[in-house]
């Protein structure tokens, strides 16, 4: 029940706050159940003229799904699957992005290889582009688990401010942020007990992303601003 209601939480983050974009770089947004991507299958409502996704091969993944063509089109949507990990976006031209995405994958890498993604994702947007990603709360994930991440696979699970800070060290802005499934009373708490029910009764998205189980950050660039 809990992931189907994080899970409907994130539909709504994507169809309703990322902003409209005509060429989109997704990282991590491989899907194992849709040939269109993760990003286009959690409804988002402005359909790109062309979409790249970066993210290993299937069958490099824990969990390996199929291997879909290198390039799939949909409508008016030109997609294209660039096999890589994530911390090297060498394969993409400077200033050739309108939005580069990051959908619950920067806790699957290092500190220091995030440092780096950062600065290489500054290069790859056009000017008035936007960076937006969505990711676990340490404040929330660590109710549940206290010695360990929340996944196998997951590197570092953030804290807002300290997120924010980093992405600030790089020269971005932060122009929007939201968090997905209020946690405010079982945070403040530190209480466990009342995560489940408080999980399943907030609203989906809201104003509180220090005390959420996941936040939503987009920023631009401090130049374009």
């Amino acid at each position: 029940m809990l992931d189907n209601k994080l899970h409907s939480a994130r539909m709504k983050m994507v169809r309703t706050l990322l902003p409209p974009a005509n060429a989109i770089l997704d990282l991590g947004g491989y899907s194992a159940s849709d040939r269109r991507g993760a990003l286009l299958q959690l409804g988002y409502p402005h359909l790109p003229e062309n979409l790249y996704i970066r993210d290993f091969p299937p069958d490099k993944m824990m969990f390996p799904g199929p291997e879909w063509p290198i390039k799939v089109k949909h409508q008016n949507c030109s997609i294209e699957y660039v096999y890589g990990s994530m911390t090297d976006l060498s394969d993409f031209q400077e200033s050739s992005f309108d939005l580069v995405w990051s959908g619950e994958s920067i806790e699957h890498i290092t500190i220091e290889e995030a440092e780096q993604l950062f600065d290489q994702v500054y290069k790859l947007l056009k000017p008035g582009g936007k960076f937006a990603l969505d990711t676990p709360n340490r404040k929330a994930t660590k109710l549940q688990f206290p010695n360990n991440y929340i996944h196998p696979e997951h590197k570092l699970e953030y804290y807002f401010d300290d997120l924010c800070k980093l992405l600030e060290k790089h020269n971005f802005k932060i122009v929007e942020t939201k968090g997905i499934i209020d946690l405010s009373q079982s945070i403040e708490t530190s209480s466990q007990e009342t995560l489940n029910h408080e999980f399943l009764h907030s609203q989906l998205l809201n104003d509180n992303p220090d005390r959420s189980y996941c936040f939503y950050i987009c920023c631009m660039r401090a130049e374009d601003l």
